[in-house]
């Protein structure tokens, strides 16, 4: 967490910004109100003037409410086309308004793009999938990542939370990460603050589930299970 901090980078203000784009979905996961969508189109294009490289996030950002809202409403799609896909490419045509306006509010990062061939710029930070695979898991560890992930595991099986906005940051995480691994393939330490978000609510949310089990015995042996690990 704190590495590239103290080693200069300001990546975990991009990685910040990020976050607040997605706090402001998570208000209403269905778009219906034109002042989220600009606040998500502001904080967006803020984390990529902020850091360049968040243009990945953000792609797989607006990827991920889209293929949520596909997945939620396919039962309807197949029963009832013609009452369910207006909502959907109503919903369509909202993402699309917050990449219009992001595009507006990037436009200097988006000239510059034309005339700077950033792939070829960025390859010699690249490394092959299995590479980014063992760099990124031993730099948070895998027993975090393990923890993480079985938070949000855990936690979209549990009915006392809220489903849409918890399935929807462990699809956005999870495309995140393939994303890292097969698309953009770079290795560097400032790069870790692109999973970074998603490590510590996926293991607050394992902890959370850990404190929901009504076993008094359950909840002291893992809760104090869990800091000896992360310190292990």
């Amino acid at each position: 967490v704190w590495i590239p901090v103290f080693r200069g980078f300001p990546d975990i203000g991009g990685a910040t910004l990020l976050m607040l784009a997605t706090l402001f979905y998570w208000q209403d996961v269905n778009l219906e109100h034109r002042r989220q969508i600009k606040h998500i189109a502001i904080f967006l294009a803020l984390a990529v003037l902020f850091r360049r490289h968040f243009i990945y996030e953000v792609r797989v950002f607006l990827v991920s409410i889209v293929t949520y809202n596909i997945l939620i409403y396919l039962p309807g799609l197949r029963n009832n086309f013609r009452q369910t896909w207006p909502y959907l490419r109503h919903l369509f045509w909202r993402v699309g308004h917050i990449a219009l306006l992001f595009a507006i509010f990037t436009v200097i990062v988006l000239i510059k793009a034309l005339f700077i061939n950033y792939r070829v710029l960025y390859a010699s930070y690249e490394m092959s999938s299995g590479e980014n695979f063992l760099y990124y898991g031993q730099a948070y560890g895998w027993i975090p990542w393990g923890l993480a992930l079985l938070g949000f595991i855990w936690g979209c099986f549990e009915r006392s939370l809220f489903q849409p906005t918890l399935r929807f940051i462990a699809l956005f995480g999870t495309l995140s990460v393939l994303q890292w691994l097969f698309f953009a393939k770079q290795v560097s330490v400032q790069y870790t603050t692109h999973f970074l978000p998603f490590v510590i609510l996926g293991i607050g949310l394992f902890g959370w589930m850990v404190w929901l089990q009504r076993r008094l015995s359950l909840r002291i042996l893992l809760l104090g299970l869990q800091p000896f690990l992360l310190v292990f």
